[in-house]
């Protein structure tokens, strides 16, 4: 692949997806940072060196610099998201920026919050309820699950329900709080 064209990271070329971009806005863009839209289906990162159309390939479309900003197959992205989630996805363009981004995720300095489309028949989300579980990746990290604390390799899920507005029968527009 044309390195012009094309991002490099670690054994896997990570080759540019146009057509991905296209469908992806880009939100913000800097000397340092690159956010995008993430559509929902699509997954944030290839877990294998052959996988393509994920956002990774759509960011470094854009820049390609990127592919080169951080570890084997994650490039310059910053965070994941689920692959049914869509949301802003934020890139570095650069090593030390991912660096500090991720540490500053790891650290909670940065506030991830969600909106969802929630069936509440029972009305049990209300604000100020915290939702406290354990997830586990599974299916090579492409799906999580909810399990018991003593589940080896489960890792702490904490999420506040910051706003809830009743819709028509059983919806609910809601909006979370992820504190891990």
């Amino acid at each position: 692949a044309d390195p012009e064209i094309a991002g490099r990271v670690g054994a896997a070329v990570i080759e540019p997806d146009h057509a991905l971009l296209g469908r992806s806005a880009v939100l913000l863009d800097t000397k340092l940072l690159l956010c995008l839209a993430k559509p929902s289906g699509v997954p944030s990162h290839p877990l294998r060196p052959e996988e393509s159309g994920t956002m990774l390939h759509a960011a470094v479309a854009h820049s390609p610099a990127i592919a080169d900003a951080g570890a084997a197959l994650e490039g310059g992205l910053a965070h994941r998201l689920d692959i049914p989630t869509s949301g802003a996805l934020l890139f570095a363009k650069d090593a030390e920026t991912r660096d500090a981004l991720r540490r500053a995720f790891t650290a909670g300095a940065i506030e991830k919050r969600y909106l969802a489309l929630a069936e509440d028949a029972r009305r049990t989300l209300q604000v100020g309820r915290v939702i406290d579980g354990y997830i586990l990746a599974k299916d090579n990290d492409r799906l999580v699950e909810v399990v018991p604390e003593r589940v080896p390799g489960a890792q702490s899920a904490r999420t506040e329900i910051v706003r809830v507005e009743r819709l028509r029968g059983e919806l609910a527009w809601v909006e979370l709080l992820a504190h891990t």
